[in-house]
């Protein structure tokens, strides 16, 4: 797994397999019945663009997950072609970011390190994570650039697992959210 999110290959038994260009990692973390799993090392979460967190599906939703139950997977059609995601790979690369987007991206970041509460801060890797998620956002949106909302609709699920808590605030009941909350208020729009 972190062999081909840092490599781009994986190795089984001594040989070496060059992963297709794009590839995606997806990874799941079950809070339940975790006996015998180790957690992944900070450095190793880091590698992650996003966590998302899945809540319980509303009921109208879970009998829809059932339905599907019953498709038959052969009969599924991609929606996009290897082709389809380069070009937008390219695409996202061309976004406009402004300076001052730049530098609020960043002091975003440095207020999560600079937090007493934080033990272990985000990394630089997560700074361009986060503003790569920023950029997919506003070509989502169908602009050319990228504006403050971007960021900051992004900046929870690019951050949350790339940094950690002091022992002081855990004892005192502060959570990660509370910390991303003041750093949102605390850092001024430019």
């Amino acid at each position: 797994l972190l062999e081909a999110m840092e490599e781009q290959q994986v190795s089984v038994e001594g040989v070496t397999m060059q992963l297709p260009d794009p590839y995606i990692v997806i990874a799941t973390q079950n809070p339940l019945e975790y006996q015998g799993v180790f957690p992944l090392p900070e450095a190793q979460l880091d590698r992650f663009s996003v966590k998302i967190n899945a809540n319980y599906l509303a009921k109208d939703m879970e009998v829809q997950m059932l339905k599907l139950d019953n498709i038959d997977l052969k009969t599924l059609k991609p929606i996009m072609s290897q082709e389809d995601i380069l070009w937008l790979r390219n695409k996202i690369s061309k976004v406009y970011v402004s300076d001052p987007l730049l530098d609020y991206t960043v002091n975003l970041i440095h207020s999560i390190r600079l937090n007493p509460n934080t033990s272990y801060g985000p990394s630089p890797r997560t700074t361009k994570g986060l503003l790569r998620l920023a950029k997919v956002k506003a070509l989502r949106r169908k602009r050319t650039f990228v504006i403050p909302d971007d960021i900051i609709e992004m900046f929870k699920s690019a951050i949350s697992h790339r940094f950690f808590l002091s022992s002081q605030a855990k004892f005192e009941g502060v959570g990660k959210d509370q910390i991303m909350t003041e750093a949102l208020k605390q850092v001024e729009l430019p």
